[in-house]
């Protein structure tokens, strides 16, 4: 149920409106989520809509001990620090894990997801860093960094 809860926040985060004009940001990096892995981001800034807040989701693609972990994510990010060059954030959202090795595959659990990010702005994007403190089936730590471009 809370998986389902705040997966219906970000998505109405994502709902357009008349009242504000998005910026999108399309991004990507490394990852370290109980292994080394890649992951894809795109977010839309509703700072007009929601004072402060950005919504989106990520994939990321991970390698472990014996098989690969992919976690697909949705999160609404809370600006406590909103300045032209340099933004840092409060993270909540919610993901949802799959294991896939030569003998299983499935769904591991849904999780919820708290943490904190910040980004320095460059001229063609921004360079974040994120962690993600991940609490369901099991409490795991998720470290992100990269680079995202806003159109």
């Amino acid at each position: 149920m809370k998986y389902l809860l705040s997966l219906a926040f970000v998505l109405a985060l994502l709902l357009p409106t008349e009242k504000a004009q998005a910026q999108f940001q399309l991004g990507g990096g490394l990852s370290f989520l109980e292994g080394a892995g890649v992951h894809v981001s795109m977010y839309r800034n509703t700072d007009q809509l929601y004072k402060n807040t950005r919504g989106g989701g990520e994939i990321g693609y991970y390698f472990v001990d014996g098989g690969t972990l992919i976690e697909i994510t949705a999160n609404a990010h809370y600006f406590v620090l909103n300045k032209e060059t340099m933004k840092a954030y409060a993270i909540v959202g919610s993901s949802a894990l799959f294991w896939n090795s030569d003998t299983t595959t499935g769904l591991v659990s849904g999780i919820l997801n708290l943490g904190a990010g910040a980004e320095y702005k460059l001229g063609f994007g921004s360079a974040y860093g994120e962690a993600r403190y991940m609490l369901g089936g099991a409490a795991i730590l998720g470290i992100n960094a990269g680079v995202r471009i806003t159109f």
